[in-house]
């Protein structure tokens, strides 16, 4: 009896030092292929799915701005184009410009023109003055018959 009292204190030592799980998972446990992979691979790849969730949530990020940015500059582009064009059109728009246009007051008998401050103009010198036009002078055949009849034989 005194032996088995003695296994049995000896065997309350190394239970409560911890050394009898040591020894019963060391020489009674089956090795599980199972446990291992629960210990080192399953946390592995739990890691490995999280860090290819963000990169999966960092690339849609991505892909946005970058189709936002393409919007912005398209819409950047259209309106330089739209810009160019109207800069290229600006001169034949100034050229267009210096055609008389409106009512202008004339006298009825010489045929002067009254300008913006009120002053008689004779009508070649405020077209040439108000245009790019440029005058030659000449005489229709109405105005050489009464002119100078002589030439005309009537």
């Amino acid at each position: 009896m005194e032996l088995l009292e003695k296994l049995n204190q000896g065997l309350l030592i190394v239970k409560t030092n911890g050394e009898y799980d040591r020894i019963y998972d060391k020489w009674l446990t089956s090795d599980d292929p199972w446990r291992k992979v629960q210990k080192y691979l399953l946390p592995a790849i739990i890691m490995v799915i999280a860090i290819a969730l963000i990169a999966g949530i960092w690339l849609v990020t991505l892909q946005r701005l970058v189709s936002r940015r393409n919007r912005e500059l398209a819409a950047r582009k259209r309106a330089d184009a739209a810009r160019e064009t109207l800069i290229q059109e600006l001169p034949e728009a100034l050229d267009r410009v210096k055609q008389l246009s409106g009512l202008l007051p004339i006298c009825a008998s010489c045929k002067k023109i009254r300008d913006d401050k009120g002053y008689w103009t004779q009508i070649e010198a405020y077209v040439r003055d108000h245009s790019e036009a440029e005058f030659s002078h000449g005489i229709c055949p109405e105005c050489e018959k009464k002119l100078y009849p002589e030439f005309t034989g009537g």
